[in-house]
């Protein structure tokens, strides 16, 4: 199974200590934020790269914690520069983009258009799976965990 071949772990970050690299849909925050009040709890992490904290998935959901007021977040720590993890253009059809460049333009806060960059995993077969997928599912956490 594919999810046991993504190394990394679960932990909760300080939300002012991830790093942004795409800009998002106010809508789909807006939604969220809902989605998360009325449920209490915080469902999927925000994936991450454990060097530079640059968020490789979840844009949104980190939208909507700040937006909360969270002071924590659950993050799934991967290394963002193995060679398993592949960044696209929009989607599997668009061309490869540099991480190096997508961590410089985060860096220098040159956000990318919401949705602009498709991040996936390659698995020893070379089937290509959205991260996301990639990853083992989280426990809900609670969100009085995380103020």
């Amino acid at each position: 199974m594919i999810r046991k071949q993504v190394c990394g772990k679960f932990k909760t970050a300080k939300i002012i200590d991830l790093l942004p690299h795409e800009k998002v849909n106010s809508t789909h925050v807006d939604k969220l934020i809902e989605l998360i009040q009325n449920h209490k709890f915080f469902t999927k992490p925000i994936i991450i790269d454990q060097k530079t904290r640059l968020i490789v998935d979840g844009h949104h959901r980190f939208n909507a914690a700040m937006a909360l007021e969270l002071s924590l977040v659950p993050v799934f720590e991967i290394n963002y520069h193995q060679n398993r993890v592949k960044a696209f253009k929009g989607s599997l059809e668009g061309s490869l983009y540099s991480k190096d460049r997508i961590v410089k333009r985060a860096i220098a806060r040159e956000l990318y258009e919401s949705k602009d960059t498709y991040h996936v995993f390659a698995s020893k077969k070379g089937s290509l799976i959205t991260l996301e997928d990639a990853i083992p599912k989280l426990k809900p956490v609670p969100l009085k965990k995380l103020f």
